[in-house]
């Protein structure tokens, strides 16, 4: 849906919207896998979501995660 908006955007030549839809879009398909890897989905505080994936996850995870996060906010 988020992908969606972003496309829409980009074709009316909103610009800001089209990038801010495509970071929202790129994070929630982020979230989507890590719950879905995890085995599990986090319903306490969103600033909290990250230290539990991390603890349910393995070193090998861990370290693979890291570029793409890095990546989707350059």
């Amino acid at each position: 849906m988020v992908a969606r908006a972003a496309q829409h955007a980009l074709e009316l030549s909103n610009h800001t919207a089209a990038v801010g839809n495509a970071v929202h879009a790129g994070s929630a398909a982020g979230d989507a896998l890590s719950a879905a890897r995890a085995g599990t989905v986090w319903r306490g505080e969103h600033v909290q979501a990250a230290g539990h994936l991390r603890g349910r996850s393995s070193p090998l995870a861990r370290r693979r995660a890291n570029p793409y996060g890095r990546r989707l906010i350059r």
